[in-house]
């Protein structure tokens, strides 16, 4: 989650936004098949990614280090975590030597005005046949205030997604949207509510009744299962192999 975001949520893990994603993070872990992993997250906010790999039963036995990475950072944050080797961190140059089987950038990329360069130099850190997990806002039409409050520069297409990572020698395993089951609601809330609406001062990510979480996070759930929505959603999420490094770059 953007820390911009960070208080608008009573139980950030339990949000249907937020435990749909960790059906991703979770197939992508699967699909790395390591018995020890490393994993590097840039952009990580408020770190309930990483709480999710360290706290979670069915994942946390695969995960041997991980590294968070923002430099929004006013205090990194603390878990009560048994590991203690884990980092987090306000710049990524000088603060890690090693090499990582896994690299996040959920929801970070769109804030950056040269996704390009900023994609190429994380990828520095990745171990050969590494795996790269990447989700973006999707559709610029449904760009509105939630964008302008969030500070993104634009909004993505699978099309574009996939571009943005053929630059940088990503190979995709798989690209899909998320979250197809409230597009068509985005798109009225954003597009056709907003406009009579008064101006919003905060963004979409709000706290729902619980059946409502619990109905949204089911669909989400079956969704992500399913390999996500091949036409449209409110993300685009990918998974990419890394390949094409010297393994030894950063030793």
């Amino acid at each position: 989650m953007d820390l911009i975001e960070s208080n608008q949520l009573v139980n950030e893990q339990e949000h249907w936004w937020t435990k749909t994603r960790f059906c991703y993070i979770e197939r992508a872990i699967k699909l790395l098949s390591k018995k020890r992993q490393s994993i590097l997250e840039v952009g990580c906010g408020t770190c309930q990614n990483l709480a999710f790999l360290r706290t979670k039963e069915r994942v946390s036995g695969n995960i041997e280090r991980v590294v968070g990475f923002d430099p929004g950072f006013i205090d990194p944050p603390t878990f009560s975590w048994r590991k203690t080797n884990d980092l987090f961190v306000k710049t990524l140059e000088n603060s890690s030597q090693e090499s990582f089987d896994l690299l996040l950038a959920m929801d970070v990329l769109e804030h950056l005005d040269n996704d390009v360069e900023h994609l190429q130099n994380w990828l520095r850190y990745l171990k050969k046949d590494s795996l790269v997990l990447i989700t973006v806002p999707a559709f610029e039409c449904l760009w509105s205030y939630h964008d302008e409050l969030l500070f993104h520069k634009r909004r993505y297409t699978k099309k574009t997604l996939r571009n943005l990572a053929s630059q940088v020698g990503l190979e995709p395993l798989m690209l899909t949207y998320a979250f197809g089951h409230i597009f068509l609601p985005a798109f009225f809330i954003r597009k056709i509510l907003a406009p009579f609406a008064k101006q919003k001062k905060s963004t979409d990510l709000q706290e729902s009744h619980f059946l409502l979480n619990k109905a949204l996070y089911s669909l989400g759930k079956i969704e992500a299962l399913f390999g996500g929505n091949p036409l449209f959603g409110t993300s685009v999420i990918g998974i990419f192999t890394y390949a094409n490094r010297d393994s030894n770059s950063l030793l």
